[in-house]
C-alpha cells in the first residue's frame, strides 16, 4: 500500500519484519551487514529473507567505513543502497557504485555553518542524508528539528528522530524532508512480533 512519504525501516533482521514492511509500503528496508551488530544478517540469511519480498529497496547498513570491508561486503549481498555512518571519507563514497545513504548522528548544538559545511562535502555523492539525534534534551531536539527543516529545503533528508504520532502530519505535509526513518528489530519469537509502534507511525501515512 503506498504511503504519503518515503519511509525507511532500519535493523530489519527477520522475515516477519520484512514482510510487514513490504505490505505497509515501506520503500527502504535496512539490513545490518556488520558482523558485530546484534541484528547482523549473514549472506545466507539475507537471501532467505529477501527472496520472499518485493517492492522494497534493500539497504545494507554498515558502520565500518574502510574501503576493503565495504567492497568485500558488497560482493556478498545484492543491494539497492548502502548506508554508511559519518565520519567517512568522501573519496571512499565516490568509489562505491551503488547509491549511498549517509547516516549522521547530530547533537543539536552544531551551528548552521558547521552543518552546511559538513553536508556540502557529500552532497554530490549521497542519495540521502539520514539524520538522527544523539541527545534526548528537549531544547536540543527542537533546535535540531529547526536545522533539519532548513537543510531539507536544499538537500535530500530522511529524518530519523523526533517522529511521533502527534507531529507526523506536520513533518510530512509542512516540511521539505524526503521521508522518515524508523527502527525495526528482533522478533519476540519466530513468527511473532509486536508491530504497535511501527503501526502507529505507518498507518496514518497510508494513501486512501
Amino acid at each position: 500500500m503506498p504511503l504519503k512519504t518515503l519511509a525507511k525501516v532500519s535493523a530489519v533482521n527477520n522475515l516477519s519484519d520484512a514482510r510487514y514492511c513490504a505490505a505497509m509500503g515501506v520503500k527502504l528496508m535496512g539490513l545490518p551487514l556488520e558482523s558485530s551488530h546484534p541484528y547482523y544478517i549473514a549472506p545466507e540469511q539475507f537471501k532467505a529473507i529477501t527472496q520472499w519480498i518485493q517492492g522494497v529497496a534493500l539497504v545494507g547498513e554498515l558502520n565500518i567505513v574502510d574501503s576493503a570491508t565495504i567492497h568485500h561486503t558488497l560482493s556478498h549481498y545484492q543491494l539497492a543502497y548502502l548506508q554508511l555512518s559519518h565520519p567517512v571519507a568522501p573519496e571512499v563514497i565516490a568509489a562505491i557504485d551503488i547509491p549511498i545513504l549517509l547516516r549522521l548522528v547530530l547533537h543539536g548544538d552544531e551551528t548552521g555553518e558547521e552543518l552546511n559545511t559538513l553536508l556540502d562535502r557529500y552532497a554530490s555523492s549521497v542519495a540521502y542524508f539520514l539524520i538522527e539525534a544523539a541527545s534526548t534534551n528537549h531544547a536540543l531536539i527542537g533546535r535540531l528539528q529547526e536545522q533539519v527543516e532548513q537543510l531539507a529545503k536544499q538537500l535530500p533528508i530522511l529524518q530519523g528522530f523526533n517522529i511521533t504520532a502527534d507531529n507526523l502530519t506536520y513533518l510530512v505535509e509542512q516540511t521539505s524532508i524526503k521521508g522518515i526513518a524508523l527502527q525495526g528489530g528482533t522478533e519476540i519469537r519466530p513468527g511473532y512480533k509486536d508491530y504497535d509502534q511501527l503501526q502507529t507511525l505507518l498507518a496514518p501515512l497510508e494513501i486512501d
